[in-house]
């Protein structure tokens, strides 16, 4: 288990994405998850209510971390930059495998702590227990 993202039985943006367009649309799209394990594709309406183009866009593993889109194609972005904002269950930030991770500073707070796992293993991160900073 690395880095688990928060998950919730109801939509609430765990995770969610910066605008995009896509083609044949003239409207921003963004990408969240509705808390049981699926990416949907959507954009706002005049009132700013979630209109869902794909309600299954991809999938989300919230223990393991990980997401997977599929068959989205880009045609600009919307802002300068393409990001996925993703809550962790934990604020502890586990890199392995040559992960690269990258915070944005409004956020950041390191607390380093030693890797007892010798350099260059393939076992770092691995045994790292998560604390959950979510309320239940």
């Amino acid at each position: 288990m690395i880095n688990p993202i928060y998950k919730s039985t109801i939509p609430e943006e765990a995770i969610i994405t910066t605008g995009f367009y896509i083609p044949n649309s003239a409207n921003i799209h963004y990408i969240d998850d509705d808390g049981q394990g699926n990416l949907r594709l959507f954009h706002l309406d005049a009132n700013r209510n979630k209109v869902i183009i794909d309600n299954q866009i991809g999938t989300v593993n919230y223990t393991a971390g990980s997401m997977i889109v599929r068959n989205l194609t880009i045609t600009s972005m919307a802002d300068a930059t393409f990001e996925f904002i993703v809550k962790p269950e934990s604020y502890d930030v586990v890199p392995a495998y040559n992960q690269i991770v990258q915070v944005s500073k409004p956020y950041l707070s390191v607390n380093v702590v030693s890797d007892t796992t010798a350099a260059g293993s393939n076992q770092a991160g691995k045994n790292y227990i998560f604390t959950s900073v979510r309320k239940v």
